[in-house]
């Protein structure tokens, strides 16, 4: 098997032209409870929580039918 292709695709390639960034760390400021707060709000505003209520008592419903 003739790999010469290889070598003469390696010999040209231009490894400086590739651009390699290395990230060690970022710097972030994040609110995990306060965004777990806002998302809460938003549930509550917009009245999701009784399509939740409905899914699970729908949901208990349908198993206990298809469990006999």
């Amino acid at each position: 098997m003739d790999l010469s292709f290889l070598s003469d695709a390696i010999a040209n390639f231009d490894f400086h032209s590739l651009q390699t960034t290395l990230v060690f760390a970022q710097d972030f400021q994040q609110d995990v409870l306060g965004d777990l707060g806002k998302g809460w709000k938003s549930f509550v505003e917009t009245k999701q929580y009784v399509s939740l209520i409905i899914g699970f008592t729908l949901g208990y419903l349908l198993r206990s039918v298809t469990n006999g």
